[in-house]
């Protein structure tokens, strides 16, 4: 691990491990690492170094042999006394500007559904005799990686084709579902998302010596319709149905603004070929994904916070007024440490309020 006598030395300690490999030797030539995690993409890691000509010729961080593609990846994160794993994956690609003033190498890293991506398969997943669940599906795929599965059942499927990479597919079922497809540490997460456990350090802006929080800026949307109206189609008939968001609420109040005196409305989804059950679980989804109204980016100091912000989980954030304190769902986190210190980028959401 970096030392006091190194240049990038921050409150924060980290751990790089290549191949299960600590980089000790790279430590002093790094110059900044962001890993960027979110709740609806991949996790990437960027790590940038500069490199130097030898007396021999070589370069001390491009001939170190440690950096390659394919090469397996793990960052680590300890702060105040405990230890995070914030990123495990692979090095995607390796870039390298050689210069006869400053050279660097750039190393670009994906989490580990990289090798859910690499492979086009094509099969029949279920029958008539044997009808599969989208949760079983994903455990018999992550079962060939070596993942662990956290989630709900999702649509039953008599026969559904796959015709693209596992994890393309499974982000489709993800999609089809409403679910959130999170993989982390070796965990895919399929599921609903988690707005009633997995409380983080409170957030706080403007609050003296307890503050750390830098600076946060709330968007409070009032155009996304809660209610979603399905219709569907045949030659006899015609059905209608309205849907309402159906997860819990971060607040006493939900943020519609159906009391504000105007015309209520709603966006409307029609069946298209998908069968009635299939676009029932797409207007839910997409009605609880418009109850979050509220959104908010922000800047964290994270030693003053003493800890790494999950994606996935809820967080309360003070000193924002009485309207908007309360609690907010993390939707992203993008972690920087570099020679300045360690700071956290967030992107919070809010489907309720408290007053």
């Amino acid at each position: 691990m970096p030392n006091e006598k190194e240049p990038l030395t921050t409150p924060a300690v980290y751990q790089i491990m290549v191949d299960g490999q600590e980089i000790d030797a790279l430590y002093v030539d790094l110059q900044q690492l962001t890993v960027e995690l979110s709740r609806s993409r991949a996790g990437i890691a960027r790590i940038e170094f500069s490199t130097v000509r030898q007396a021999d010729g070589s370069w001390n961080v491009v001939d170190s042999g440690l950096l390659a593609p394919w090469k397996q990846i793990t960052i680590k994160l300890v702060l105040a006394k405990e230890t995070q794993t914030l990123f495990k994956g692979f090095i995607c690609d390796v870039v390298v500007a050689f210069s006869t003033e400053v050279s660097g190498i750039v190393v670009n890293c994906q989490d580990e559904s990289l090798m859910l991506d690499r492979e086009h398969v094509c099969c029949v997943w279920g029958d008539e005799d044997e009808p599969i669940t989208d949760l079983a599906i994903v455990n018999i795929i992550a079962e060939k990686y070596n993942l662990k599965v956290d989630g709900q059942e999702g649509c039953t499927h008599e026969s559904l084709a796959q015709d693209c990479t596992d994890i393309r597919f499974i982000k489709q079922r993800s999609e089809a579902n409403g679910f959130e497809l999170i993989l982390q540490n070796g965990q895919i997460y399929f599921g609903p998302a988690r707005v009633e456990d997995n409380l983080q350090k409170t957030i706080v802006l403007g609050g003296g010596i307890a503050s750390n929080c830098t600076q946060l800026i709330l968007h409070d949307d009032g155009y996304k319709p809660e209610k979603i109206k399905t219709m569907t189609l045949d030659k006899k008939n015609s059905s209608e149905d309205t849907l309402s968001p159906i997860q819990t609420r971060l607040g006493n109040n939900n943020c519609e603004n159906s009391t504000c005196g105007l015309v209520d409305f709603s966006w409307k989804l029609s069946s298209q070929g998908k069968n009635g059950e299939a676009l029932a679980v797409m207007a839910q989804a997409k009605a609880d994904e418009n109850s979050w109204k509220i959104s908010a980016t922000g800047n964290l100091d994270s030693v003053s916070y003493g800890g790494a912000l999950l994606i996935g989980s809820i967080v309360k954030i003070e000193g924002i007024g009485e309207r908007y304190s309360g609690l907010f769902y993390v939707d992203e986190v993008t972690h920087l440490i570099s020679s300045s210190g360690y700071s956290q980028q967030f992107k919070v959401l809010k489907n309720a309020l408290d007053s």
